[in-house]
């Protein structure tokens, strides 16, 4: 049931294989429009999504698995591709940074997703809106991304930190009422239960992998609805880290509240890979840690990772001298007891 908050919407998704095989989609027969190309079943279902306008701020990365935010763009255009790599690039680090306080930050692609009248696209082979709840990346696929943008000498070491494979949402040509964004909150996601690997087939390149959703009516579904252009979401789409969200699954979706004569979508999606500050010292003083990993300065972050750094040999000292004291201490009455 809808309410003043919330709609009720058809929202696509993957049903897994009865005799227990593998997702996969081959790509490759899909564009040539052969049939079968996958053996995933898809289905429809009903499903409340909530407009969380006025309380956007509520919601955040590490929590939920996506977080909205708000900045302008000097960026007018964004179909000459080298320039949205030159002046848009820049603008998309400086508010991961912000919001996420990342030391280190590489875009490795954007894509513009823009609905034609034909409709949109739900097996993922062209760059219509994704009508099919999914996330991006496996753990696995994530690795692989890494391993494919970072130079190979530096990826081991990189590896041992915590990383993050964010995605960036936002209108590029007007307000976003056609098909927009639905997320789910990662703390409604069975783990066990909702998300399945799906292989993607792409011929003459390296397999892809992918999560597909299956319905659960205990999801919690959200959407802001009417994003404008200094509006977008960032998406997890894979963290490292432990406790945190790791990822949030996502759809575009048909809204019902959508006026008939809205323009149809555009919208510039970018992924990058994200590396927080290598965690410092001791595991004692997380809260230390934490804040060096989540500062948005460079300087800052550094300042508090030799905070933790000092505050950690000072633990250490006092222990060894703690164990140098008790032994004096013993020795001390066993040589009084000695002279008695």
């Amino acid at each position: 049931m809808s309410t003043p908050n919330t709609v009720l919407a058809n929202m696509n998704f993957t049903v897994p294989p009865s005799d227990g095989s593998p997702l996969y989609i081959d790509l490759g027969l899909a564009a040539k429009g052969t049939v079968p190309h996958k053996n995933a079943v898809e289905e429809t279902k009903q499903v409340e999504i909530e407009n969380v306008r006025g309380e956007e701020g509520e919601y955040t990365l590490d929590q939920h698995g996506f977080q909205f935010f708000k900045s302008a763009t000097s960026v007018e255009s964004f179909t000459d591709s080298e320039r949205v790599k030159r002046e848009y690039y820049p603008e998309v680090q400086k508010v991961l940074r912000d919001v996420t306080g990342a030391g280190r930050i590489v875009i490795f692609d954007h894509t513009i997703r823009q609905r034609a009248a034909s409709g949109v696209d739900g097996n993922l082979t062209k760059q219509q809106p994704a009508s099919l709840a999914h996330i991006d990346q496996t753990p696995a696929a994530s690795i692989a991304r890494v391993h494919q943008n970072i130079p190979a000498a530096e990826v081991p070491v990189l590896l041992k930190k915590r990383f993050q494979l964010i995605n960036l949402w936002r209108p590029i040509t007007n307000i976003a009422l056609d098909w927009p964004l639905a997320v789910c909150d990662y703390q409604s996601v069975d783990l066990e239960r909702d998300v399945m690997p799906l292989k993607l087939i792409r011929p003459g390149q390296e397999d892809g992998e992918t999560f597909a959703v299956r319905f659960n009516g205990g999801q919690r579904w959200k959407y802001l609805r009417g994003m404008e252009r200094d509006e977008g979401v960032l998406l997890k789409c894979y963290d490292s880290a432990e406790g945190v969200a790791t990822y949030t699954p996502h759809t575009a979706f048909s809204d019902p509240s959508t006026p008939k004569d809205a323009p149809y979508r555009a919208r510039l999606r970018l992924g990058r890979y994200c590396s927080t500050i290598e965690r410092a010292c001791s595991v004692l003083l997380d809260w230390c840690v934490y804040n060096a990993e989540r500062r948005s300065s460079c300087g800052s972050a550094l300042f508090y990772t030799l905070l933790t750094c000092l505050l950690a040999v000072f633990v250490r000292l006092h222990m060894i001298f703690g164990v140098a004291l008790y032994v004096a201490s013993w020795r001390f009455q066993h040589h009084s007891y000695m002279l008695r």
